[in-house]
């Protein structure tokens, strides 16, 4: 993975299926739990995580909700967000942002 990184260079915002492996029908879907998010966002180093792809209400799909992501990256309590805005000038310079989007 180190060498698509170096091609790749600064990660600004990166956007992370965050809820485990799941079936759909006879095809497994890979996706991401907690702690191999971690490892991800550890090699990549963004400024900005957004979660996704994480169990929703009304879903009839086994996924972990994003609490369990939330907890592990360290911020339990996080407040979901109607809109994101970001320009690159707002990007944090250092540290890590996890913005959580409200699902309808």
């Amino acid at each position: 993975m180190v060498g698509v990184l170096d091609k790749v260079g600064q990660v600004d915002i990166l956007m992370l299926p965050v809820g485990g492996s799941y079936k759909l029908g006879k095809t497994e879907i890979a996706s991401l739990d907690a702690d191999k998010a971690l490892g991800v966002i550890g090699d990549i180093d963004p400024r900005v995580v957004i979660p996704m792809n994480f169990k929703i209400p009304k879903l009839n799909i086994v996924l972990d909700g994003p609490e369990k992501f939330l907890k592990a990256i360290g911020n339990p309590e996080l407040e979901a967000l109607d809109k994101y805005t970001v320009k690159k000038r707002d990007l944090p310079q250092e540290g890590r942002d996890v913005v959580l989007m409200k699902v309808a």
